[in-house]
């Protein structure tokens, strides 16, 4: 049940340390290099302080095997960058939710675009510079007003 299907994920930083948006270029190229070595459709993303989230769809790779894969090669990286920060840097699990239609589908992929004005770390999903919202904006997915008044029930492991 971990392969040939849509996950919503969700992994936090270890003692939610706030590094990750700082090195969102290396967490993207992780991110675009897993993405192709393991044939993987990411459908939206955001990088926040903490923690990320993922709309991923997964076509052969089980779920744990892509999830460790991203976040060696993202460790890996920063590490090779001369980035030590004394520990660990992610917790050892994390959040996953199988889409199951394409209402859970939007649902979620909102939920991630929204979830900078969440935290309070943007006004709008368009500002924030970590995430596909913009990109969904210039194509005509969502209005420049999308997002006003959005509120979000259901567990999005946070």
């Amino acid at each position: 049940m971990t392969e040939n299907a849509t996950f919503f994920i969700t992994a936090v930083t270890h003692g939610r340390t706030p590094f990750l948006a700082q090195h969102s270029d290396v967490f993207l190229e992780a991110l675009n290099r897993q993405s192709s070595k393991h044939n993987a459709k990411i459908h939206a993303w955001v990088i926040l302080p903490d923690h990320f989230h993922l709309l991923i769809e997964l076509d052969g790779t089980p779920l744990p095997k892509f999830i460790q894969s991203l976040k060696l090669s993202f460790t890996n990286m920063l590490r090779v960058k001369g980035f030590h920060h004394g520990g660990r840097f992610w917790q050892l699990r994390y959040w996953d939710h199988v889409i199951r239609d394409q209402t859970d589908f939007n649902a979620h992929f909102d939920y991630i675009h929204y979830n900078p004005v969440k935290h309070g770390i943007a006004d709008s999903p368009f500002d924030y510079e970590f995430s596909s919202a913009r990109e969904y904006l210039n194509s005509g997915v969502y209005t420049d007003d999308w997002g006003a008044g959005v509120k979000f029930q259901g567990d999005f492991g946070e």
